[in-house]
């Protein structure tokens, strides 16, 4: 016969994949064990060839069902997203409006802009994301995206940009190190640091490459061993005690758990957050509203910077 996979043949196989057994598959998707059983042995027969071995009492999958396996997640993913937007459709806000955020945001300014806007208007609906700035970029260019926050973003044609905020960078030190105490002593000076690891964050935005810049005339971070693609992933790791690192505003104050030692520079490495869009999707209320509220979020953490950070600044001339 002609082989045909139906949608309950995909849905069954997945849930075996995932639990393992029958039993737990009938579980996942509240049917009975014979149910599942019979649909397995009609996709197998279909199919031609086996999904599973029996190995010690478990379902593991053939190499015939990982070689489609990746189609079927797929196929799921295109399912949830089905699934997400005709429940938003039926919403009185209407479609979700989707935003990218870059992960320095992620955890620290978009939460609490999110707070005041739900709180504005309760039945509003939002897709968040968390993307680099480039991907942001490309997903406002795409239609994918709806409205970007970056921090100091590429000037691209098509897209609109509304200056937010501003933060600066610090220098992050694990907690359990000793404070500096020199006013203004260059990076260099800092003789404990020489043998410590800095952890260096790789990314193509114009931030990335003025902090680069700056970097490599105070020479620091030429050999750097750790390179991460976040500032969080760079926080956790100063935090646990790995190495120091430079951080932006929001993620020193609100990007993690765990304290840290944190010094702003000399002179000052700033940096603007910026919303992103198009004219059409920067027009509506809620984006108005959600413009306000990211200046709200982003001049409370700056504030609390102020009260983390030390007296002493660190020279990055």
């Amino acid at each position: 016969s002609s082989h045909r996979m139906r949608l309950r043949h995909i849905e069954v196989l997945r849930a075996i994949v995932i639990t393992g057994s029958v039993s737990g598959a009938g579980d996942l998707l509240h049917v009975s064990q014979p149910v599942v059983s019979r649909t397995l042995a009609h996709a197998e027969q279909q199919a031609g060839y086996k999904f599973f071995d029996r190995v010690r009492g478990r379902l593991v999958p053939t190499a015939e069902l990982l070689a489609i396996y990746p189609e079927i997640e797929q196929v799921f993913a295109a399912i949830e997203k089905l699934r997400f937007i005709s429940s938003t459709v039926r919403r009185k806000g209407g479609a979700p409006l989707r935003i990218a955020v870059t992960p320095s945001l992620a955890n620290s300014v978009l939460p609490r802009a999110i707070e005041r806007v739900v709180a504005a208007y309760p039945d509003a609906a939002f897709e968040l994301a968390t993307l680099h700035t480039t991907e942001v970029v490309a997903g406002l260019r795409s239609g994918a995206v709806d409205l970007g926050i970056c921090l100091s973003p590429p000037a691209v044609s098509g897209i609109e940009e509304r200056v937010l905020s501003s933060g600066q960078m610090v220098l992050a030190t694990p907690p359990r190190w000793p404070p500096l105490v020199r006013q203004d002593a260059p990076l260099s000076e800092l003789g404990y640091l020489a043998d410590k690891q800095f952890i260096c964050l790789h990314d193509g935005t114009p931030l990335g490459s003025v902090i680069g810049q700056r970097l490599q005339h105070a020479k620091v971070g030429l050999q750097a061993n750790i390179v991460v693609q976040t500032y969080g992933i760079a926080r956790a790791l100063v935090s646990q005690g790995v190495g120091y690192a430079l951080l932006d505003t929001f993620t020193a104050v609100a990007g993690g758990p765990g304290t840290l030692n944190v010094y702003l520079l000399s002179p000052a490495l700033q940096f603007d957050v910026k919303l992103l869009g198009t004219t059409e999707t920067l027009a509506g209320r809620l984006a108005e509203l959600l413009k306000e509220s990211v200046v709200f979020a982003a001049s409370e953490l700056r504030s609390a910077l102020g009260m983390i950070a030390s007296e002493y600044r660190i020279s990055l001339a």
